[in-house]
């Protein structure tokens, strides 16, 4: 996978997890986006050694 795919994966994930705001409360939406980006990133990184977390969190809407 490239940088291309990496992004686009984050904006879909942010997309809808700002879409979910107010269905849920803050704290239950972050524990949904935090499994949800840790999961995937975790497949990403054994995709890509180099893969960067804390880019691809903060595109996916999660503050680390």
């Amino acid at each position: 996978m490239t940088r291309k795919d990496y992004k686009l994966i984050a904006e879909v994930i942010n997309k809808h997890f700002n879409a979910s705001i107010g269905h849920y409360s803050e704290h239950t939406n972050n524990l949904l986006l935090g499994h949800l980006v840790s999961e995937l990133a975790d497949a990403l990184l054994k995709d890509n050694p180099r893969f960067d977390l804390g880019k691809f969190c903060s595109a996916c809407g999660l503050n680390i």
